[in-house]
């Protein structure tokens, strides 16, 4: 059995997002850009040779391809083939192993190339067709919320198929908390409130916040002024803007309240900041301090 191990970095993006049927199913993939395909095979058994391998997928049964790499797909030319798909964008250092390595990093997910979900099948089904349905509308906001059912729909699928102890996967509250901060980050130019991350993540907002909490010690709001502050100093020390233009970066209007929330979020004032730094290593996985070199 080939695996995929790879890093959710951010949000991925979309490239398609369908339903297919037709009397017999037949494609081959040339080496290509970093993307993944999850494909459900809702009927007709579908043969996948890629890297030396034949995988066969049973109806019922999830498929996971990477096209960075050649592969050639068939199904029965006389059986009608039904699939529900979604490619996106994903860690560009993204591999393929032959087996589960023994040691996975924590921020590392590992899935089968083919993924048998049994009593989870109608549940990711739905996952599936409902990121589906968010990449039909062209909104920018509707293309986030595909991205991150992907990224869910890539946990669970390994949760599924791979033992915990070995895949490390997160529980269901750490892919939350992993959706929040993807979202957050990929949206720290803009004004963020509570309901635009519970609005983009499809949870209540008190139980997001509930979540995020307590797993880090913090609000969403603190990690969201936290982000946008972290950008600011890394602005600063690279950039030559006005601060009016670095508010406008991270989505403030208001220069002072950006002036305040510097010095609380940073221990210091953006003068002092702006006199000490020489270069400023932007670090979101230290909550309580800066790292000025």
């Amino acid at each position: 059995m080939l695996y995929h191990i790879l890093k959710l970095k951010m949000i991925p993006d979309p490239v398609f997002a369908h339903t297919y049927t037709c009397p017999g199913y037949e494609c081959q993939f040339k080496e290509a850009v970093p993307n993944h395909e999850i494909l459900y095979i809702k009927s007709g058994d579908m043969t996948i040779k890629i890297l030396g391998e034949t995988i066969v997928a049973k109806e019922g049964s999830f498929l996971i391809t990477p096209h960075k790499y050649r592969f050639h797909a068939k199904t029965p030319e006389n059986e009608t083939h039904i699939h529900y798909t979604i490619s996106a964008m994903v860690d560009p250092d993204a591999r393929v192993v032959s087996k589960i390595p023994e040691n996975l990093a924590p921020d590392e997910i590992c899935l089968p190339m083919c993924v048998d979900t049994c009593d989870k099948t109608e549940e990711l089904v739905a996952l599936l067709n409902k990121a589906i349905s968010e990449y039909q509308d062209p909104d920018s906001i509707s293309r986030q919320k595909c991205g991150i059912l992907y990224a869910e729909l890539l946990c669970e699928l390994a949760r599924c198929s791979v033992p915990a102890k070995a895949a490390k996967v997160s529980r269901m509250q750490d892919v939350l908390d992993n959706r929040i901060k993807l979202y957050i980050q990929k949206n720290v130019s803009q004004r963020i409130t509570l309901s635009d991350v519970a609005d983009a993540i499809g949870k209540n907002a008190n139980y997001l916040n509930q979540v995020f909490k307590k797993k880090n010690n913090m609000s969403i709001i603190s990690y969201v002024n936290l982000v946008k502050m972290k950008k600011v100093a890394a602005l600063l020390a690279s950039e030559k803007l006005t601060l009016k233009e670095v508010a406008f970066e991270v989505g403030i209007t208001d220069t002072s309240y950006l002036s305040r929330l510097f010095k609380a979020k940073m221990g210091m004032t953006i003068s002092d900041f702006k006199a000490n730094s020489v270069d400023y290593t932007f670090s979101l996985n230290d909550h309580n301090k800066i790292k000025i070199d």
